[in-house]
């Protein structure tokens, strides 16, 4: 695994069966999160020149007791998405969650994700999420999470955390990691000063 120069465009992707979870930069910012259908990525969207990471899910003990037919079909997507960007000319990395999210619970991940965004990132994160749910701004999306972190240090579970902007966020979070402003399981890196 290596960090994606700054000064490449960047694409990280939360796959999903239907759509996709897309966090994009030019820089070291995070400019834009949203979803986007196979079939929606518009041939000439990327250059030649921008680094594509996509999450590689595997089978764990979060995802036991789920239909295993899901997680084929997610592959199935994974590998979809990698043959796109392959006739593009653009290599696409796989990671899986455990090599950069490590074993932390989502929503403890999603708010150190949260708290390394920068303010004017963690705005564009709500227009982008805005688009998808009722998390209209940076307060709705922080709320929901302070939320689930509190129902898990409470119960030990993720319950009620079933949005549509937890997507936007691991692609954000994979989008942080690969620049070098995230450490693994979310800690901060203190690379390129975040």
């Amino acid at each position: 695994m290596t960090l994606a120069l700054t000064f490449d465009p960047l694409v990280t992707i939360d796959p999903g069966v239907h759509r996709h979870a897309i966090a994009y930069g030019e820089g070291e910012a995070l400019d834009q999160v949203y979803f986007e259908t196979i079939e929606g990525l518009a041939p000439n969207a990327f250059r030649p020149s921008t680094y594509v990471t996509i999450e590689n899910p595997r089978i764990g003990r979060q995802t036991r007791g789920k239909d295993p037919n899901d997680q084929m079909d997610l592959a199935v997507a994974v590998g979809e998405l990698r043959g796109v960007f392959r006739t593009r000319g653009i290599v696409a990395e796989l990671l899986t969650p455990s090599e950069w999210k490590g074993s932390v619970k989502k929503p403890l991940h999603h708010w150190r994700v949260w708290q390394t965004l920068r303010l004017a990132e963690r705005q564009r994160f709500a227009e982008g999420a805005a688009r998808y749910g009722r998390t209209k701004t940076p307060a709705d999306i922080e709320a929901k999470i302070k939320a689930a972190c509190l129902r898990l240090k409470l119960t030990g579970e993720v319950s009620g955390y079933s949005w549509q902007a937890h997507n936007l966020l691991d692609a954000a979070g994979l989008f942080l990691f690969k620049r070098g402003r995230l450490g693994r399981a979310g800690q901060r890196s203190g690379v390129f000063g975040a």
